[in-house]
């Protein structure tokens, strides 16, 4: 049995696929099986899987036989790994040769460690090499750190790409479908709040950008919404000493950012759904900012719950 299942969950990637799946399949540590998650692609995925799995034993292809987005894909790709190591991989990136070796080496360091992330290097959609975001961390860390990290920038430190101990989701439970596309934020926190965490001070991931139709390339209300979820939630158990006017205030950036890129897109549907946000929102100074916008009238998103926007925001 291998010592680390690598787990790409993939969807309609199939121009960019290969260029990771070489890179994974360079890595200078090779005791790995190579866990491909396919969620029902309509694409060229499935041909192209199959001939990497001809051509290399450590790759195993699992198809879903309905599209079960995330985290159901990924969940599903976690239960079909074997090894103690599980590294959650996206399609469309590419992976230094070194990334499963400096992830395995430091967490054998520090057994206490649920999981280990790393800088990034973001790249334009030419591949040329951007900013690199380094959260300046040390090589073992609280866990609870993150926390601090989500409640200032309601933004999460690791991105997804991750390598966890099996027992971690054994212990503390796999992603959770409340959260949909950004269940891995809240499972970063989940883990944070168990444990400590591990950071590798070097850019051993190249994050390529969304296609200009994903769903998520522009901002979305529901993100906003399942961000502020969590944010309520784990608030109330923890503050890590951040003061709820901070994080007000980050709600306000944010959502001022939000509708001032969709309407620079021309995207006015999204940034009256964040209107109808802002409005609905128990925070005077956000709505008293966004008065001059009422002009573009406020529209009620499909799906969402007043109600539960209230209680969200009512724990600040």
């Amino acid at each position: 049995m291998s010592k680390v299942s690598i787990c790409i969950t993939t969807y309609n990637r199939a121009d960019s696929l290969s260029k990771t799946l070489d890179s994974i399949l360079q890595q200078s540590f090779a005791d790995f099986e190579l866990i491909i998650s396919d969620d029902n692609s309509t694409d060229s995925t499935r041909e192209i899987c199959k001939e990497y799995a001809r051509k290399d034993k450590r790759v195993k292809y699992f198809r879903n036989d309905v599209n079960l987005k995330m985290p159901g894909n990924l969940n599903v790709a976690i239960s079909n790994a074997s090894g103690d190591f599980i590294a959650n991989l996206h399609d469309g990136d590419i992976y230094r040769a070194d990334l499963i070796e400096k992830w395995y080496s430091t967490l054998n360091r520090h057994p206490d460690a649920l999981f280990v992330f790393n800088q990034y290097q973001m790249l334009d959609k030419d591949g040329k090499k951007l900013a690199i975001i380094d959260h300046r961390l040390a090589e073992i860390n609280d866990g609870k750190c993150l926390l601090e990290y989500f409640f200032k920038n309601l933004s999460s430190a690791p991105w997804g790409t991750v390598m966890a101990r099996k027992e971690a989701y054994l212990n503390f439970g796999l992603f959770d479908s409340r959260y949909e596309f950004i269940s891995d934020v809240e499972m970063w926190l989940r883990l944070g709040m168990h444990g400590k965490v591990c950071y590798v001070n070097e850019p051993l991931i190249e994050l390529t950008p969304r296609e200009l139709t994903h769903k998520y390339y522009l901002p979305h209300w529901r993100i906003t919404y399942l961000n502020l979820l969590i944010l309520s939630q784990y608030y109330k158990m923890e503050t890590a000493g951040v003061p709820a006017d901070l994080i007000k205030k980050q709600i306000k950036i944010h959502l001022s950012r939000a509708v001032l890129v969709l309407i620079k897109h021309l995207s006015f549907t999204r940034a009256r759904e964040y209107l109808y946000m802002v409005f609905r929102s128990p925070f005077t100074g956000i709505k008293l900012l966004f008065l001059p916008f009422s002009i573009l009238i406020p529209l009620k998103p499909s799906g969402f719950n007043a109600d539960k926007w209230k209680k969200i925001c009512g724990v600040l």
